[in-house]
């Protein structure tokens, strides 16, 4: 929980940091870093779907698997 709330702060401070410290460098980062440019509100929604969205997605995946 502690990990997530960071994530949360850097999101809402630069929506880039809390997607890099959610997903890495990758397709993500540089969707999320384009949605920032066209203005930080978009950055932030895209990094609170990655940070919260697929957390659900993926223990909801994992669950099924076993």
């Amino acid at each position: 929980m502690g990990g997530e709330c960071c994530k949360v702060v850097l999101a809402v401070i630069f929506p880039p940091f809390g997607v890099c410290a959610e997903s890495g460098c990758g397709c993500d980062l540089l969707i999320n870093i384009l949605l920032t440019c066209l203005g930080w509100l978009p950055g932030v929604i895209h990094a609170m779907y990655l940070i919260f969205g697929r957390e659900k997605h993926h223990h909801y995946h994992q669950g099924n698997a076993a």
